[in-house]
């Protein structure tokens, strides 16, 4: 299982060719801010985790497990 959210967003998204174009209209942020992500240099925001999931079932599934193992 992943270490951080950004872990788990890079699991979905590194290897996507269009990576960063991608998870910044899925997150509906900048490119910039989703390379940040992608470089692990800062966590997005709830709203941005929210918006990720809603666009990506995959991540929301895995988001999901994600949460519930951590709080166990």
């Amino acid at each position: 299982m992943p270490r951080s959210i950004n872990d788990l967003i890079a699991a979905h998204y590194e290897p996507l060719s269009c990576r960063r174009k991608i998870l910044a209209a899925h997150a509906r942020v900048s490119i910039r801010t989703a390379e940040n992500w992608l470089a692990r240099i800062c966590e997005p925001q709830a709203c941005s985790l929210k918006n990720i999931a809603e666009n990506n079932p995959e991540f929301c599934a895995d988001l999901i497990a994600w949460l519930q193992q951590d709080a166990k």
